[in-house]
């Protein structure tokens, strides 16, 4: 697919996708960067690209990728949990929680929401 369609942003996020569940995260991070860098108000699957920096501790990338999250689009469930992921990192666990419960009132079938707010309990 990539040889056919080698500008595509959705298809390079699902290959760092299938890398982050492989648990490459380093691949997976790099493809997320290029990403970025190839459409950068694309806010889909970014969410991932913040549990990444969140395992790798990498408090200042993952800074830069809420506010940049928040320029774009603040009131998506995407960027509720890459915000989530910040204070979770920063020990602010209440308002993390907050930011998660806002991803689910945006959409209550976002399963990463689901999935990051049963981390915080």
């Amino acid at each position: 697919l990539r040889r056919c369609f080698p500008d595509s942003s959705y298809i390079l996020s699902q290959i760092a996708t299938c890398q982050y569940n492989m648990r490459n995260f380093d691949s997976s991070q790099a493809l997320f960067e290029d990403v970025k860098k190839r459409d950068p108000y694309k806010l889909a699957s970014l969410d991932t690209y913040s549990n990444i920096l969140y395992v790798k501790e990498q408090s200042a990338a993952l800074s830069h990728l809420a506010r940049h999250a928040v320029k774009i689009d603040k009131y998506t469930p995407e960027a509720c949990c890459i915000i989530g992921n910040y204070y979770s990192l920063k020990g602010e666990h209440e308002k993390s929680v907050t930011y998660f419960q806002r991803a689910l009132s945006l959409n209550r079938n976002f399963t990463p929401a689901w999935i990051l707010m049963g981390h915080e309990f």
